[in-house]
């Protein structure tokens, strides 16, 4: 994939096409593009996680504020939970929520984390102790037991509030 993506688009697809040919038959390829361009190139062990397929099974209320980089390769989203607000010293509120990032072209697995805010620290924090999960893109898992993640990251979440209390004083 490397090779094929540095080719000129005009000669992406006829070496493409040749190396298909010369490889061993019973190998199976998983190849993803857009438009006429490779983004990737699969054994038959990736199983595919689309950022699509993540986002759709988000229930984020319409006014929530995210956080989102995404490019050609990487998605990263982080959606602070406002009602979890709580204050660790005076002018320093934390803002707890939810991180999530996913390459579909094989750069990162699938992650779901602990994620918090410090108005102090704008940019976002994500903790060295994060509580999170990560999924390799070689089952589906990530994305059938996502309400069950999401929930053991909710909770971590919640009792995290007292460790940063406890570490400022």
């Amino acid at each position: 994939a490397p090779y094929i993506s540095r080719c000129p688009v005009e000669l992406q697809e006829r070496n493409l096409n040749y190396w298909l040919r010369e490889l061993d038959q019973d190998v199976p390829l998983f190849c993803r593009f857009t438009d006429r361009t490779l983004r990737a190139l699969f054994t038959k062990r990736y199983s595919p996680m689309d950022n699509h397929h993540i986002i759709e099974q988000l229930d984020v209320p319409g006014n929530t504020k995210c956080l989102l980089n995404l490019d050609e390769g990487m998605m990263q989203l982080s959606i602070p939970d406002p009602a979890s607000r709580f204050d660790v010293a005076p002018n320093d509120e934390v803002t707890p929520g939810v991180a999530l990032s996913n390459s579909e072209v094989g750069l990162k697995a699938f992650e779901i984390s602990a994620f918090y805010l410090r108005i102090v620290c704008t940019n976002g924090l994500i903790t060295a102790e994060q509580v999170g999960h990560r999924f390799r893109h070689t089952s589906t898992r990530g994305l059938d037991n996502f309400f069950e993640v999401m929930r053991d990251v909710n909770s971590q979440i919640l009792s995290s509030s007292d460790q940063f209390k406890i570490a400022v004083d």
